[in-house]
């Protein structure tokens, strides 16, 4: 008898997606196999075509394996062996290509047992989070360090993911989460692998951070709600059109004196006026979202930190969506 499909759970899910990522990664292999056979025997093979399918398999290749340490997934002997042979062949074939996906050599297999359960459990996490319908963003200046370490650091605008969250209460909790650690910007081993620069070695990522702006936004990059990140107050929705109006004819203003000074290469200045119109509108979200009652209630219920003084508690509460 035929029973009814149950959904699948997020352990079948990690399940597939590791099997699905060995058959993938063993295909490739084969390819890799076959290129490096042909080399050995010196049988010659189209220079474009080696490049467009070496290239493309290698990518995939490296992928795989990205992939499959991410699911704590390189635990059996098998596994390891598979993932260390496609390792020796991408290095013979086209090492500096491996190396920009695949930073890290593979280590003994003792290392990625050690990792696995806490790499399976990001995993499940991180795909259950998918399905959240809320995202939560920071906004502020990052500060990089300069591609010859001679010229230092330089500072830009940047935009950083915070969270994902199942309802708005959800996404306020995670931004003060991430106020009260002090610490917006997250980034485990893998995170910061984006920023190394495989060539010098270097590490390239943030260097600092200077908190501005919440954002709250859907699955659509719908703006939800927006906050202060250095005080958690969240701003009051602006729903009249004359005031939009109003603040974009304000917005504009500002715009046009910041390309002014742009042009006098008074930088500066002009970023703080652009920082200006950007902060007058933080206020004006998708009409969908305006003064929504599960937005309304989210902030009206919303818990300050314990450690902030009550004079700013009750500061914030009186700004928060100009509920008193």
């Amino acid at each position: 008898m035929k029973t009814q499909n149950t959904p699948a759970t997020h352990s079948d899910i990690l399940f597939t997606h590791i099997v699905n990522t060995l058959v993938d990664l063993a295909k490739h292999e084969g390819t890799l196999m076959t290129f490096e056979g042909l080399l050995r025997n010196g049988i010659e093979v189209d220079e474009e075509m080696m490049d467009s399918m070496l290239g493309v398999s290698q990518d995939s290749a490296a992928q795989c394996v990205v992939q499959l340490r991410d699911c704590g997934a390189i635990t059996s002997p098998a596994v390891y062996e598979m993932v260390t042979h496609v390792e020796q062949l991408a290095m013979r074939l086209a090492p500096d290509w491996w190396k920009q996906i695949v930073p890290w050599s593979v280590q003994p297999l003792r290392y990625y047992q050690k990792e696995a359960m806490a790499k399976r459990e990001r995993f499940i996490v991180r795909h259950r989070e998918r399905q959240y319908p809320f995202i939560v963003y920071v906004t502020g200046q990052v500060e990089y360090p300069e591609d010859d370490p001679l010229y230092g650091t330089y500072v830009t605008e940047g935009t950083f993911l915070v969270g994902k969250a199942k309802t708005i209460h959800d996404a306020l909790e995670c931004a003060k989460e991430a106020f009260t650690r002090g610490e917006w910007i997250v980034q485990d081993e893998e995170g910061r692998d984006e920023f190394v620069d495989h060539l010098t070695g270097r590490d390239q990522g943030p260097v600092s951070f200077s908190e501005r702006t919440i954002e709250i936004r859907d699955k659509g990059d719908r703006l939800v709600l927006t906050g202060n990140a250095r005080t958690l107050e969240w701003h009051r929705h602006v729903t009249s059109p004359d005031e939009i109006e109003k603040i974009k004819a304000q917005q504009k203003d500002l715009y046009q004196k910041a390309s002014y000074e742009s042009g006098w290469d008074n930088y500066e200045t002009a970023r703080q006026l652009r920082q200006e119109a950007e902060q007058l509108s933080v206020g004006i979200v998708d009409e969908s979202w305006r003064n929504l009652p599960d937005v309304i209630k989210a902030v009206e219920e919303f818990h300050y930190p314990a450690f902030m003084d009550e004079e700013t508690i009750a500061f914030n509460a009186d700004e928060d969506m100009g509920i008193a």
